[in-house]
């Protein structure tokens, strides 16, 4: 992050200096405003600085058209500059071009001061957009790759989510253990989805979707991971079946990773919830209650592998 924020500041440096440079060299007027647009142009990814340019673009049309309607029909007044505000924010508002209000509004004060809207003073104004915008963009076309990071922070996802179902096994098999992990996951899960979508905004070729659909569905497993510790610490007793599903839960722990479509373990754990209904009628009503935990506990572990399954359906590896 730290390396990012310096190269945002040094395109910021360098971008403003050198639309100054050339507004500058091509004699446009209130040069100085070229290198504020292109500060205000580098935006945090790719796309980002794309779409703000964009809107930014068209708010520059529409302030030249009623700049020069207010400024003809009531003069070159701050009174006049009231009005246009009026209606230039408004407009702008209702179409959702507000990021180029301020840009916009102060090029347009450059018609009011020189009390002009002729064609050549609106040729300087577009000079000035033109310069700022485009090296802000073309600066920003650089941006260091974040897909290490977000592979980096799948994989740290993958480790803490085979410690959360470690943890609910031991839990099964009436061992101690804090909710602490799972917790602390939905941190990581929070911080991944960021970058995924970092890196998304910052590729214009390339399955980056791929990234963001693999975290939300880590994050959905999540949700009943969290179900599963809610259930298991209504537990009482372990019955016999439990040892079983301990077990189970435990090779889910092992072999959980991202290329692991989940159907072996979604066929083995069908087999385990026909083995259980076949088992001979609980002995008391604690038993009873323990066992129908267990089946809960099974049927959340269903659907969690199948949301794995579900996913793999698209990918390469199924």
């Amino acid at each position: 992050m730290k390396n990012i924020n310096l190269i945002k500041t040094l395109k910021i440096a360098a971008g403003s200096m050198l639309a100054i440079i050339i507004a500058q060299s091509l004699n446009i007027s209130y040069s100085t405003s070229a290198g504020i647009i292109t500060l205000l142009s580098i935006q945090n990814t790719k796309k980002e600085t794309i779409n703000v340019a964009v809107k930014r673009g068209g708010s520059f049309f529409l302030a030249i058209l009623i700049a020069i309607i207010t400024f003809t029909l009531a003069g070159y007044s701050p009174i006049s500059f009231g009005i246009f505000l009026l209606f230039f924010v408004s407009i702008s508002y209702r179409f959702e071009l507000q990021d180029g209000i301020s840009i916009n509004a102060v090029l347009m004060t450059h018609l009011l001061v020189e009390k002009s809207v002729s064609y050549s003073w609106i040729i300087n104004e577009a000079g000035l957009f033109l310069i700022g915008s485009s090296i802000g963009i073309i600066l920003n076309l650089y941006m260091p790759s974040s897909k290490a990071s977000v592979v980096e922070f799948q994989r740290k996802v993958e480790k803490k989510s085979r410690g959360v179902l470690e943890n609910i096994s031991k839990r099964i098999n009436g061992e101690e253990v804090h909710e602490e992990n799972i917790n602390q996951l939905f941190k990581i899960l929070k911080t991944a989805k960021r970058k995924a979508y970092e890196n998304m905004n910052n590729t214009f070729v390339g399955d980056t979707q791929y990234y963001i659909d693999y975290i939300e569905m880590r994050k959905n497993q999540t949700k009943i991971l969290k179900k599963i510790y809610e259930n298991i610490a209504l537990l009482t007793g372990i019955p016999n079946q439990g040892k079983i599903i301990s077990q189970f839960v435990l090779k889910i722990s092992e072999t959980y990773h991202e290329h692991n479509n989940g159907k072996t373990l979604l066929k083995e754990l069908n087999e385990l919830k026909i083995n259980m209904k076949n088992e001979p009628l609980p002995a008391d009503r604690e038993e009873f209650e323990n066992r129908a935990i267990l089946f809960m506990v099974l049927s959340d572990l269903e659907r969690f592998l199948e949301l794995k399954v579900e996913f793999s359906k698209q990918m390469t590896f199924d």
